[in-house]
């Protein structure tokens, strides 16, 4: 199956409690494999196709579970960005208020 976030992740715990090996692909693996393709069909039958073909393919690992800590370092780091990002909007905000009040 594709990765698609968070969302696939109730597929693949289902899955793996009915003894099913589940590969997960990387979207932009997927995409190029879709692109390769003459024709421009969106389907689901096509799709499925595709990621049957890749899988024929590549050599691809099964879906290994993440441990608890890794998933919190995951959670640590995506924070940590989104809190830099919001200090360098709000610098850059402050940086132009301040430059306004200098040339006024």
């Amino acid at each position: 199956m594709e990765s698609t976030g968070h969302y696939h992740t109730p597929v693949v715990h289902y899955f793996e409690d009915k003894g099913f090996v589940v590969i997960i692909i990387n979207l932009l693996i997927s995409y190029k494999v879709k692109s390769s393709s003459l024709r421009k069909v969106k389907t689901d039958i096509v799709d499925a196709n595709h990621l049957c073909e890749l899988y024929c393919k590549e050599d691809l690992k099964p879906y290994k579970k993440r441990g608890i800590q890794l998933m919190n370092l995951r959670h640590l780091t995506r924070q940590h960005d989104n809190i830099t990002g919001t200090f360098v909007q709000i610098k850059l905000q402050f940086q132009a208020v301040n430059e306004e009040i200098v040339m006024n």
